[in-house]
């Protein structure tokens, strides 16, 4: 049995040379539990690194690092803001997943992704110092988020055309690794990210959220995916 950790869960990116860490980048999640299975994503936001949860997160997962003796790579610590602190989920000792398109980051004013640190870090350690460990870490510059599609059961898409209700919201910036008409879905009941991803993009907190809520509406009642359930 494990303590139960309340508070908003966030993940925080680094790569670590000779036990210095860098954070590439560091997200607040939004889940939906999934009953008798995981959590199912719904949005990442973009932390500020500036503001003061950031600050404490940040600080908080290079403790962990050097605590569980990260040294040298990549690594992705899940981390909840409890009522007594921070508090660790897990940390894993390598890049954070699959959805890490570069344009966006950089449209967000991020210097690229963990991806792209780790890659320079391996074969241009002077541009990694330049762009990431010379700066602490990484910058915003716009509000920056991504969602992704839940599916309410086994079944094959049908069409894909309300994807396209998409490019009518103001912060919604491109949607990578779309389904197609004829592919089949399950059940979502962990963090695969089944169906693409959205990126949202934003000078504006509040549009962003507004967008936000209406991606999810939509998703909720599968208007962006038609799907022929079984």
């Amino acid at each position: 049995m494990q303590t139960y950790i309340d508070g908003d869960q966030y993940f925080v990116n680094t790569i670590s040379i000779a036990g210095e860490h860098t954070v590439t980048d560091a997200w607040r999640m939004t889940l939906l539990p999934i009953p008798g299975f995981s959590n199912a994503m719904e949005e990442w936001f973009l932390l500020d690194p500036e503001e003061a949860d950031a600050k404490s997160l940040i600080a908080y997962t290079k403790q962990v690092l050097d605590a569980i003796g990260v040294i040298n790579g990549p690594a992705v610590s899940e981390v909840r803001l409890s009522s007594n602190g921070p508090a660790l989920i897990e940390t894993g000792a390598r890049l954070n997943g699959p959805t890490m398109e570069r344009d966006p980051y950089i449209s967000a004013g991020l210097q690229g992704t963990q991806a792209t640190a780790l890659a320079q870090q391996l074969v241009a350690p002077d541009m990694f110092a330049a762009n990431w460990a010379s700066r602490g870490g990484y910058s915003r510059a716009k509000q920056f988020a991504k969602s992704f599609f839940i599916f309410k059961g086994k079944g094959v898409v049908q069409s894909t055309d309300g994807l396209e209700t998409l490019k009518e919201l103001k912060s919604f910036h491109s949607n990578y690794r779309p389904l197609k008409a004829g592919d089949d879905v399950s059940l979502t009941t962990d963090t695969v990210g089944r169906g693409g991803v959205v990126y949202w993009l934003a000078d504006d907190p509040a549009q962003l959220q507004e967008d936000v809520e209406t991606f999810r509406a939509l998703d909720d009642k599968g208007s962006l995916y038609e799907v022929a359930y079984s």
